[in-house]
């Protein structure tokens, strides 16, 4: 079920189900940053099919989305996390 954020910012009901990926993103071979989509349900038929973009599995779908909300945030990952 979609939290309160993400159903407003979807417009979706809180009885309508979501998706969340969480992918790791690289840059030279290095970690880069952790990107979470949340997608409504119905327009991803099966999740783990996704093998790498997730546009290209939105568009051989047939759902291509027109226009996207997204939100950053940054921090600092010590040497531990590394």
């Amino acid at each position: 079920m979609p939290h309160e954020d993400e159903r407003n910012a979807l417009q979706l009901s809180s009885e309508q189900e979501v998706v969340r990926f969480y992918r790791l993103r690289y840059a030279d071979g290095n970690p880069m940053a952790l990107e979470m989509a949340t997608i409504p349900s119905r327009y991803i038929v099966n999740p783990f099919a996704m093998e790498g973009s997730l546009y290209a599995l939105l568009e051989k779908q047939g759902c291509r989305p027109v226009r996207a909300f997204q939100r950053l945030r940054a921090i600092s990952i010590d040497e531990q996390y590394a």
